[in-house]
């Protein structure tokens, strides 16, 4: 899932939206929204203090825990963006994002008296439609058939565990050929990247974790890249790509499985 929640408050602590869609963060539910937004108000005015910014807050279940429920922290002019992701996020492009929310829908709202311009419904539709994906997952699951028809070739015929799409923050699109779970665990042992993955360019690394096969998790820059309308359909302007993550054996060739998977799948989605 990736991003499983958003808070957006005033640098006063009044809460603007707030709305989870993962049982990861089930529990955030059960405080007091003014208890949160109060928190991490001192949270980043304790940061302004010292002229530094807030990146993200790890938040774990247990000290056993290793990757836990990232919070993405953004200020923008009056407001903070807390954004909850799993670890394998692409912050930096989380914020892209949190960015455009703002940019559509905050930029020119105005606070009088303390008091917040309440959100419309189709406003609260629009931020989930940007943080999710919805159009863009629209767009690949409309071919989700053929999809399935060609990525079960490719791991019928070649070294391939499964095959995920992703976006271009990270979030699972698409996946195919093993549990949704596993191939969250995983893409938080390919290691953080904060920035877009380049043309053509493949980023894999040997992954050993319990009570599975050691792997190769490969990520890849397919040179496929979706209009931003296809992501938000109120910006009309630039795109933006998407990732295929393939769980490889470590034995395999990595090129040239890289190679086979490009032939099948950009097709599909060109």
């Amino acid at each position: 899932m990736a991003i499983l929640g958003l808070l957006i408050q005033t640098k006063t602590g009044i809460p603007v939206y707030f709305s989870t869609w993962s049982d990861k963060i089930e529990k955030l539910k059960t405080i007091d929204t003014g208890l949160i937004t109060g928190f991490f108000s001192a949270i980043f005015s304790f940061t302004d203090s010292f002229h530094k910014k807030l990146g993200y807050i790890r938040l774990l279940d247990s000290p056993m825990e290793i990757y836990g429920v990232d919070t993405v922290c953004l200020e923008v002019e009056n407001y903070l963006f807390l954004c909850f992701v799993d670890s394998y996020q692409f912050h930096e492009l989380v914020k892209y994002k949190l960015k455009w929310i703002y940019n559509i829908i905050l930029k020119d709202l105005n606070t009088l008296n303390g008091a917040v311009y309440k959100l419309s419904p189709e406003q609260e539709v629009l931020i989930e439609d940007i943080l999710r994906d919805h159009h863009l997952k629209h767009s690949i699951l409309n071919v989700k058939g053929n999809l399935n028809v060609k990525i079960d070739e490719l791991i019928i015929e070649n070294s391939i565990f499964g095959i995920s799409i992703n976006s271009f923050d990270n979030s699972i699109l698409y996946s195919n050929g093993i549990e949704y779970s596993s191939f969250e665990l995983f893409l938080n042992n390919l290691g953080q990247k904060g920035s877009l993955i380049g043309d053509e360019e493949i980023l894999y690394t040997y992954v050993s974790v319990p009570d599975f096969l050691p792997v190769l998790v490969v990520l890849i820059n397919p040179v496929i890249k979706f209009p931003i309308s296809d992501i938000i359909q109120e910006m009309a302007q630039g795109e933006l790509p998407i990732y295929f993550c393939l769980i490889v054996d470590v034995n395999a060739n990595v090129h040239e499985i890289v190679d086979k998977v490009l032939a099948k799948l950009n097709p599909l989605l060109i």
